[in-house]
């Protein structure tokens, strides 16, 4: 069933309304969901790094606030969209949708793409060694309000991909993404304040190591690399990062 126009609630609807290919709505979701992420992080997240739960309780009531503004805009009518592949296939002789069969093969090409982005390119290095230890990043050049704001962004565009991809499967209504959001709030929160205390020790020394190993990945060169005409005193060695890192450390965990 087509959503009536000028009652739709995705991008997923919007194709569907308009008559377009369902397969743009993947592209118009993302393009959307890195828009508006890049905007909430600029004007609203970016002040609060500092205080990790004050971030998660402005994007929780900011999800409140976008829900009741698509219920006043939109209203509550379920929708739904039309899918981009409508044919089955018999799999092990049970009848299958065979696009449930591609969004399994796109949820392992994604996995795949955004792992060897994390681990195999530039951005990913610097991306990991800001997780591990941003103010170790940061004193050695990398521009980590940069970083937040890339990974915010490209974090949010997947997010709206994934709901662009599974709307034909489900009704569409304003409350559609909140047991999502449930689940993902659970998990940002347990995963970011809980550390065994007996191993904090070797938790802070594998997150020191790791940061030096991604920092030197990410450009620094080692002492042992110097070229003979050049100044190598703006350049940290080795026993320059151990300090940059016991520092940082000792500033984070007191």
């Amino acid at each position: 069933m087509a959503p009536p126009p000028g009652r739709r609630h995705t991008p997923r609807d919007v194709t569907t309304g308009l008559g377009w290919n369902p397969w743009t709505a993947l592209l118009l979701a993302f393009v959307i969901g890195v828009a508006v992420a890049a905007l909430v992080e600029w004007r609203v997240l970016r002040g609060l790094y500092a205080r990790p739960l004050d971030t998660i309780l402005a994007t929780w009531g900011l999800n409140i606030i976008v829900v009741q503004l698509i219920t006043l805009y939109f209203g509550r009518e379920i929708h739904f969209a039309e899918s981009a592949i409508g044919r089955a296939m018999n799999v092990g002789g049970v009848t299958y949708s065979e696009y449930r069969l591609v969004l399994l093969l796109l949820a392992v090409v994604l996995g795949v793409a955004v792992w060897l982005v994390m681990q195999r390119t530039q951005i990913g290095i610097v991306a990991r060694a800001v997780i591990m230890n941003e103010e170790l990043a940061q004193a050695l050049g990398i521009n980590t309000r940069l970083v937040r704001f890339v990974t915010f962004g490209l974090g949010a565009g997947l997010a709206a991909l994934a709901g662009a991809l599974l709307t034909p499967l489900i009704s569409v209504h304003p409350n559609l993404g909140v047991p999502w959001l449930i689940n993902a709030f659970m998990l940002v929160l347990v995963a970011g304040v809980s550390a065994p205390e007996p191993g904090a020790c070797r938790a802070r020394s594998r997150r020191r190591a790791g940061a030096r190993q991604l920092v030197w990945q990410s450009g620094a060169r080692q002492p042992h690399d110097r070229d003979p005409g050049r100044d190598h005193s703006a350049v940290p060695h080795d026993h320059d990062l151990s300090g940059l890192t016991a520092a940082g450390e000792r500033r984070a965990f007191g």
